[in-house]
C-alpha cells in the first residue's frame, strides 16, 4: 500500500475498483433520491401557496380543474424501464384497482390505489404510493391528474 501525504491531501492507491464502483453507485442513488424529494417538495409547496392567500373581496377562490380528460401523469422514482398507465375512467369512477408496472430490468412491480386515493386524484391533487418489493427494491410512484 502506497500513501502519499501532503498538508492539503492524502492519496491511498490501495482502493479496489469494486469499492470505487459501489461508492459511486451509492452516491448517485443518494443524489437521485434527494433530487426527487426536493422536486416533490418544491411542487407541493408551490401548489399550497396558491391556496394560502385568501381571495380579494368579491372574487371567487382559484380551484384546480377537475381531472376529467387525460390519463394521470406518472413519475416513477429511480426508474429503470418501468411504465404505468392509470386509465382516466378509473379515476372518474373512483375505482379502487391494483396496477402492474411494465417489465423493467427483468422484473415487474405492482401497486394498489384505494377509492380515497382515486378521489384525491379526481380532485386534481397529487398522490405518492409505493410499489411492491421485487428484485431487492421498490419504487415510489407519484401520480398527478393533469386536467
Amino acid at each position: 500500500m502506497t500513501i502519499i501525504t501532503a498538508p492539503e491531501f492524502e492519496i491511498n492507491y490501495d482502493v479496489s475498483f469494486e469499492s470505487f464502483q459501489r461508492e459511486t453507485i451509492m452516491k448517485r442513488r443518494h443524489f437521485l433520491t434527494q433530487f426527487f424529494f426536493f422536486m416533490l417538495a418544491t411542487a407541493c409547496s408551490s401548489k399550497s401557496s396558491v391556496y394560502s392567500t385568501p381571495p380579494a373581496s368579491g372574487t371567487q377562490p382559484v380551484t384546480p380543474a377537475a381531472c376529467s380528460t387525460q390519463n394521470p401523469n406518472i413519475m416513477i422514482a429511480i426508474n429503470h424501464g418501468h411504465t404505468l398507465v392509470v386509465p382516466i375512467v378509473n379515476v372518474i369512477n373512483e375505482t379502487a384497482s391494483i396496477y402492474t408496472l411494465t417489465m423493467g430490468d427483468g422484473h415487474t412491480h405492482s401497486l394498489s390505489l384505494s377509492t380515497s386515493e382515486m378521489q384525491t386524484l379526481k380532485s386534481s391533487l397529487t398522490i405518492t404510493v409505493s410499489t411492491t418489493f421485487d428484485s431487492g427494491h421498490s419504487h415510489s410512484v407519484t401520480i398527478t391528474c393533469i386536467g
